[in-house]
């Protein structure tokens, strides 16, 4: 039997160390006059994309849970290619049992607000631990935002064929943690008991996957 490995996928790029650049400008950014957020207002996707993989790994530590990233250490801020991330997916799940966890935030017009989760097309076993996650996000801080939600499958989630989640060969799920462009959400995301509310959906879907 393969041993169970958490692989966290955080989208896009991160701030450079050197030039404190965001690497991903001018896309995944938004901007809210007058609030902090990363820098003089702008909200940067992907740098928050890396904090909330981290804050995850580390309270999966505390269960001696295997998890590694998408992105090697020594290119953290940089925007890994997306087929760069699947083979690395696909080479793990040769030797491990694999759950794929691709994280973001959305964006739309800054009116939208909510949280979702995406699979691949069709019924496969990722569906599982999409609805799961679904659950247990819902569980923790439904009162406090929009549950996002397409039922006209049968399930929760929403199916795209999003490159990380079509060509992977393992569990994958894609989540939309709120919309960035939306002031009451990213406040939400830049908040740290909020966020530490999420994180505990998320280690629970992860240690639920190390049991089943």
């Amino acid at each position: 039997m393969k041993r169970k490995l958490i692989l966290l996928d955080p989208g896009h790029g991160g701030i450079d160390p050197i030039t404190e650049q965001y690497t991903t400008a001018p896309n995944k950014m938004a901007h809210h006059a007058g609030e902090q957020m990363h820098k003089n207002g702008w909200f940067y996707e992907g740098a928050w994309n890396r904090f909330f993989a981290l804050e995850v790994a580390q309270s999966l530590s505390s269960y001696a849970i295997p998890v590694l990233f998408t992105i090697p250490r020594e290119h953290w801020h940089e925007d890994i290619p997306l087929m760069q991330r699947v083979a690395y997916a696909n080479w793990l799940h040769q030797m491990h049992d694999v759950l794929y966890i691709s994280i973001h935030s959305n964006a739309h017009d800054g009116t939208v607000r909510g949280w979702q989760v995406h699979t691949s097309p069709g019924e496969t076993c990722s569906d599982r631990w999409a609805t799961m996650l679904y659950d247990l996000v819902n569980e923790e801080v439904g009162g406090l935002i929009t549950m996002r939600s397409d039922t006209s499958d049968g399930d929760i989630d929403y199916e795209n064929k999003f490159t990380v989640l079509t060509k992977t060969r393992c569990t994958a799920i894609l989540a939309e943690n709120l919309f960035f462009d939306n002031l009451e959400d990213a406040r939400l995301l830049m908040n740290p008991h909020f966020v530490q509310r999420l994180v505990c959906a998320y280690v629970e879907l992860c240690r639920q996957w190390v049991i089943a």
